[in-house]
């Protein structure tokens, strides 16, 4: 019974410890992308960025190894960005910069 509760205690604290590696500015929906980015051995320049356009929060899911650009754009609600090329450009033209909220690998 001892040793089930140790192991029990262990997970519990090797879960707890990875989720605060992740910074609290990622929302829950993208923590599952952000794990299997990390776990997946091939997480390098990959980064979110939280970008602000039109009033609203969008976030950038990029690794420096895709081959493009704003495929992983989603709104603040977790729905990947479908906009038509005209909307897209004006994102572009308007955006803020951006803050890179979490990013791995160099």
């Amino acid at each position: 019974m001892k040793k089930q509760i140790l192991c029990l205690l262990l997970v519990f604290v090797f879960t707890f410890c990875a989720k605060e590696d992740i910074p609290p500015e990622v929302p829950d929906w993208l923590l599952p992308t952000v794990e299997e980015l990390e776990n997946s051995g091939e997480c390098y320049g990959c980064s979110i960025t939280k970008i602000s356009y039109n009033g609203e929060m969008y976030y950038h899911v990029y690794c420096g190894y895709w081959s493009c650009m704003y495929c992983n754009l989603y709104n603040s609600q977790g729905n990947l960005v479908d906009w038509d090329q005209e909307k897209f450009n004006h994102f572009l033209e308007n955006k803020s910069e951006g803050d890179v909220i979490w990013k791995c690998g160099d």
